[in-house]
């Protein structure tokens, strides 16, 4: 448990989070990267819808 402001949080260690990772094969990564092209697109779409072109 670490102090963090007014909140104690509980810290994982670091050899826990990197073998936690290597079991769910790096599904933390790849969500966030495919969130990231989510919202590009979205953008996109609504710059488009709004009546824009490339």
């Amino acid at each position: 448990m670490k102090n963090r402001g007014n909140l104690m949080m509980k810290v994982y260690s670091l050899e826990y989070t990197n073998r936690y990772d290597l079991m769910i094969k790096g599904q933390v990564e790849r969500r966030m990267r495919e969130s990231i092209i989510m919202v590009g697109s979205l953008w996109y779409t609504a710059w488009v819808n709004a009546g824009n072109q490339i």
